[in-house]
């Protein structure tokens, strides 16, 4: 159990920070750059986390990475789920595309939605999404094909391609006259293009719209109040992926130390609560006293940085438990089962947690949970 424990630790480090490089589903590598070739098969799902990722090779399932430099050259079977500086889709997708970066380019085909958050977002004209698109972007290029509607916002919008429904977006309201929707003269909308903006939208001649083009005034707080809470589910959404990437890669490195952990968190729940509290309530004292000291400071700030490592690793903790709750994985599970147990289990509790008031308070119980289960795991070994 010690060894399993140093390995948690070692291992939430090693998530968080994405700079060691891990694969499975086919195997476990350990560097800064991975290449999945053509010749090397994965079975199944694959989980990559790296500072580069290039894959080549054709996946026969999901996709989950993070990475500072990530390539998909590979058609994949299943959807993609994907957090990084630089993102690049160039094989089709079956399923959904969901990524959060700062330059996102999809150029192939994506058979349902994609879903895109970055500071630039580009669909290629060879891009073909059969859905949605949702995107928050500081600027975005669409050339490509939507088969339904355009939803989201940003700065500078620009489409130039078949959009089949609705195209509804919020434009930032801080620049007047410099963040403008712009529709290209390839432009082929089939529905209405609805906007909220300060300036007014420019459509090239050539462009064709089916429906009308209308303009929104931000006039009052209900308009900031709308584009508050589309922020609010947007962040819960990106919350929720990138912790189901750590919890995947935790589940993969180490998921025997998690379910001896999740198991004590459930056999005692309330003395594991109770635990969390009280270091909930010593900890940052001590970190605080450390600080005071001045000679302290350096630990202080190392002990500050395995504080905030300790409650996310709470989280996802509970939330495996919560999924494992739901499941019904009372008995012997396998590393398996663990992986449905975090699906389920991180999206009902962050979706739980981001009501207001009542799931804060929920939240912090949580937290105290997951915080006393380790301890209590730690004190045994």
């Amino acid at each position: 159990m010690k060894q399993q424990t140093k390995k948690i630790i070692f291992a939430i480090v090693l998530a968080l920070s994405f700079l060691p490089t891990v694969v499975f589903g086919y195997e476990i590598i350990r560097g800064e750059t991975v290449v999945i070739s053509r010749q090397q098969p994965v079975d199944g799902n694959l989980y990559v986390a790296a500072q580069n990722i290039t894959i080549d090779q054709n996946i026969n399932g999901d996709v989950f990475c993070a990475g500072q430099s990530v390539t998909i050259n590979g058609n994949v079977q299943g959807s993609v789920f994907c957090a990084g500086q630089s993102i690049a889709v160039n094989g089709n997708v079956e399923g959904s595309v969901r990524v959060a970066g700062n330059t996102i380019m999809i150029n192939r085909e994506v058979d349902e939605n994609v879903m895109a958050f970055g500071s630039a977002v580009n669909l290629e004209q060879d891009a073909r999404v059969g859905w949605d698109l949702l995107i928050g972007a500081g600027s975005a290029v669409i050339r490509g094909d939507i088969n339904r509607s355009v939803y989201g916002g940003g700065g500078n919008i620009f489409i130039d391609g078949l959009v089949g429904d609705d195209v509804k977006l919020g434009l930032s309201e801080k620049i007047e006259n410099q963040n403008r929707l712009r529709i290209g003269e390839n432009a082929r909308i089939g529905g209405n293009v609805e906007y909220r903006s300060r300036s007014q939208a420019e459509v090239a001649q050539g462009a064709e719209i089916s429906g009308e083009v209308k303009k929104n005034e931000v006039k009052d707080a209900r308009e900031n109040k709308k584009n508050k809470f589309l922020a609010y589910i947007i962040g819960i959404i990106y919350s929720i992926l990138a912790s189901l990437i750590v919890a995947f890669i935790l589940i993969a490195l180490f998921g025997d130390a998690i379910i001896s952990i999740t198991n004590r968190m459930r056999e005692r729940i309330g003395v594991s609560i109770g635990w969390g509290l009280l270091l909930m309530i010593i900890t940052p004292v001590l970190i605080t006293l450390l600080f005071i000291t001045l000679i302290g400071i350096p630990l202080a700030l190392i002990l500050l940085a395995l504080w905030f490592i300790a409650i996310y690793f709470s989280e996802i903790l509970v939330g495996i438990s919560v999924g494992r709750y739901i499941l019904k994985k009372d008995g012997k599970i396998n590393k398996k089962s663990l992986y449905l147990c975090a699906l389920v289990g991180i999206f009902v509790s962050w979706i739980v947690f981001s009501i207001p008031f009542i799931g804060w308070l929920l939240w912090f119980v949580a937290i105290w949970w997951g915080l006393g289960g380790v301890w209590l795991t730690l004190k045994k070994s």
